[in-house]
């Protein structure tokens, strides 16, 4: 159990983090309670955060994860203003080479199953375009390890609060992408 009390941030963590094998395994529960970022070296600006997290996951890279993250009560100051997500989850399901990824929140839902290696999305893309395209693009050296089979779904109900904190000039509203 670990406790903070700071005037940059306020913390209450029931839990362990396991760093002793390849796979890092968070499970904790923890609350967070004015995390100013800026001075925590977390954000460029002068942003608080508060937060409820319960967390059971194991992560050894982008590719090899296994778990739950439950984030609840997200409240976002920055400017005198406020904005709150109500909940965001993330479960990622790994079963041998097929695996699932599913983000749920207030505002955006997102799954992504098959078998796929967000490591090597950069290069299948730049073969994929070679192929389109090959006096534009070069074919790459090297071949790709792992073919990507994947069916992804995003149904997006607002990027807000987040594209007024951090990118302004974008908005999507009730779009979805299906493939």
């Amino acid at each position: 159990n670990l406790s903070i009390n700071d005037k940059n941030l306020n913390l209450q963590f029931n839990g362990g983090i396991n760093l002793a094998t390849q796979v890092t395994k968070y499970q904790f529960q923890t609350k967070i309670r004015n995390a100013n970022l800026l001075p925590l070296g977390f954000d460029t600006s002068d942003v608080t955060i508060s937060a409820d997290a319960d967390i059971n996951f194991a992560w050894k890279n982008i590719d090899q994860n296994d778990g739950n993250i439950n984030i609840s009560d997200l409240s976002i100051a920055k400017n005198d203003d406020l904005y709150g997500v109500k909940a965001i989850y993330i479960n990622s399901i790994n079963q041998g080479d097929y695996r699932t990824l599913t983000l749920k929140s207030d505002n955006i839902n997102a799954e992504i199953k098959g078998k796929y290696n967000f490591l090597e999305l950069g290069h299948s893309a730049a073969v994929a375009m070679h192929q389109l395209i090959p006096e534009y693009f070069k074919k790459p050296q090297d071949n790709v390890h792992q073919k990507q089979n994947f069916q992804v779904e995003v149904n997006i109900k607002t990027l807000y609060p987040f594209n007024d904190l951090y990118f302004k000039d974008i908005e999507f509203r009730n779009a979805q992408f299906k493939g």
